[in-house]
């Protein structure tokens, strides 16, 4: 691979080798670095077609290059347009094509900060996504603002693509917001708001136990099947937990959970 893009580019690209992605022994494709500058290395993964022999295709690889670069250049202009809010924090400017061939934004922020106030903070964060999208081409535009549990106050110089990936960034937020824009002819209006928790394992876990053991100590709800419930209300009080007790009758009762001194109150 790296002889074929240098038979192709007569050096226009240095590449930093990473490997190769495979499964039941086969290949999938090229992972490596495009190296323009030492700071700044462009990670791309080049996908083999079903094809046997391999034969490097020069547009394919110019389109995902090209789609990369635009990624990165859209995704740093984001983070400078949210310094003034998270002079931390870092985004990643995802354009997608959807199923009609047209496009839409899907922008992940890391606030580097705690969600405090959510009412006030949606409110300035509204405001703030309507003035950035105005100048949008696209007719849908996502943005995803994920809070840290304390401030963060590391710097981190690792390549956007890997800082979001999954397996590292889920780890890095405790609360996300979600608002979505869609353009009705030649003006965005917001059709979504939501707010999502991401707490761990151990978290769910800890709050599980702390109810099943006030439902010992209040014998009505004894016997009582607990679930913890999935809520995206953005209005909601973002440190309570909401759960359901259902009994063999399929009776119903909601109350909530104090993430952190797991104080119990019902409906």
């Amino acid at each position: 691979m790296k002889t074929t893009l240098k038979e192709n580019y007569q050096e226009q690209y240095k590449v930093d080798f990473v490997g190769t992605w495979h499964e039941f022994g086969r290949v999938y494709g090229f992972q490596f670095y495009i190296v323009e500058n030492k700071e700044n290395p462009i990670a791309l993964e080049y996908y083999l077609s079903d094809e046997r022999p391999f034969t490097f295709d020069k547009r394919t690889f110019e389109t995902q290059y090209l789609a990369i670069k635009r990624t990165i250049q859209e995704s740093e202009e984001l983070e400078k347009k949210i310094s003034q809010y998270y002079p931390n924090g870092k985004a990643f400017s995802d354009r997608i094509e959807n199923k009609d061939s047209s496009f839409r934004y899907v922008n992940r922020i890391y606030t580097a900060m705690p969600l405090l106030n959510n009412e006030q903070t949606f409110k300035a964060l509204d405001s703030l996504c309507k003035t950035i999208v105005s100048s949008v081409e696209e007719k849908e535009v996502i943005y995803n603002f994920y809070f840290a549990k304390e401030v963060d106050t590391i710097t981190y110089n690792e390549d956007r693509f890997a800082f979001f990936a999954f397996d590292n960034f889920s780890r890095k937020y405790t609360f996300h917001y979600r608002v979505d824009f869609k353009k009705d002819k030649d003006t965005f209006e917001i059709v979504n708001r939501k707010l999502y928790d991401d707490f761990s394992e151990e978290q769910k876990d800890q709050l599980k136990q702390s109810i099943e053991n006030w439902k010992i100590k209040n014998i009505d709800f004894k016997d009582w099947k607990l679930s913890l419930l999935y809520e995206d209300n953005i209005d909601r009080e973002v440190l309570h937990k909401k759960f359901m007790l259902e009994n063999a009758l399929k009776e119903k009762r909601f109350g909530y959970i104090h993430v952190e001194t797991l104080q119990i109150t019902m409906e």
